[in-house]
């Protein structure tokens, strides 16, 4: 058996598990589920084949350490936004996600701007501590809707 897309919601309690490593899976989402801790980086590093990673309005915490450096060329939407991360985004996330077509991480406490991306066309920041100038790298973005 092959699963495609997880999908979690409202559950009593949650623990993820590393078990919700599928090589195969294409989509998790588990919004608005109180989810405490850590970023879920574990999740990127084995789910190689991530089109779209969603934990948007739980209660993760820390910073967006991305930890690997591998390339996740499959992903199109990351979705963190209504967490309490904080601190700067890594300057090579453009890289980690080539193409990456959407991005929120609104609400949250973040503090710098993003690097380069190539295919962003949705970008979503608002409700964040973001100070100084937008990166001219953006220009390059004709699709870019923020």
């Amino acid at each position: 058996m092959v699963i495609s897309s997880i999908s979690i919601e409202n559950p009593p309690v949650i623990q993820l598990h590393p078990q919700l490593a599928k090589p195969d899976c294409t989509h998790i989402s588990s919004n608005h589920n109180n989810i405490t801790g850590d970023i879920l980086t574990w999740l990127l590093d084995n789910n190689t084949k991530l089109e779209h990673l969603s934990f948007g309005g739980n209660s993760l915490t820390g910073v967006l350490d991305l930890g690997s450096s591998s390339i996740h060329y499959h992903m199109r939407l990351l979705d963190f936004s209504l967490n309490c991360i904080h601190g700067e985004l890594p300057p090579f996330i453009g890289s980690i996600f080539p193409r990456l077509v959407i991005l929120n991480l609104s609400g949250n406490a973040l503090q710098d701007w993003i690097g380069d991306f190539s295919a962003l066309k949705t970008l979503i920041l608002s409700r964040n501590y973001l100070d100084g100038v937008v990166p001219t790298s953006f220009c390059k973005l004709n699709e870019l809707r923020f």
